[in-house]
């Protein structure tokens, strides 16, 4: 692992996202990781493993992630970042406010932690200023119902891996 955070945003098709979502649950559940898991629809699976909090807005998700340091997590998986970020994009003052949310994650302490942030919306997914802050993004290939080995693809990735098709767990990237 490296010595800081590593931001891995995954591209899901929303008529597939719950289906993605309940596949990561239950891969997470089958690791050693303290995994907490910041649901922002109030749709995910849970799972007794797994942390879960409910956060419908920044504020709320700005206000969990200052005060997790009360538990040691390995994994932060916030599912989902579109309706928080979308919304944001069309100004700069919006900008401005996920480039303080995506530092505030980065700076999450202890360091050499994952966080997966899944999303839904493709404009989220190209937009510039989003894509410097991450440190890769994955795409789920459209049409896969049920995730499979090799069905997601790294679009990506400046130092950690070159792109092509995901060979192992996305939390050991």
């Amino acid at each position: 692992m490296s010595d800081e955070n590593t931001i891995i945003h995954v591209l899901v098709p929303p008529a597939h996202a719950h289906s993605h979502s309940t596949s990561l649950v239950n891969a997470l559940s089958q690791t050693n990781l303290t995994v907490l898991w910041l649901d922002t629809l109030g749709d995910s699976i849970r799972h007794p493993q797994i942390h879960h909090a409910l956060t419908f807005d920044l504020p709320a998700l700005t206000d969990t992630l200052q005060h997790s340091s009360d538990l040691a997590w390995d994994i932060l998986v916030i599912d989902n970042i579109a309706p928080l970020f979308t919304p944001l994009l069309s100004s700069t003052q919006g900008h401005a406010v996920m480039v303080d949310f995506m530092r505030l994650i980065q700076r999450l302490q202890p360091m050499e932690r994952r966080i997966i942030m899944l999303n839904t919306s493709h404009s989220l997914a190209v937009n510039p200023t989003f894509n410097l802050l991450i440190d890769a993004s994955l795409r789920i290939s459209e049409g896969q119902e049920k995730p499979e080995r090799g069905n997601a693809y790294i679009v990506q990735k400046a130092s950690m891996h070159p792109p092509g098709p995901l060979t192992r767990p996305l939390w050991e990237l």
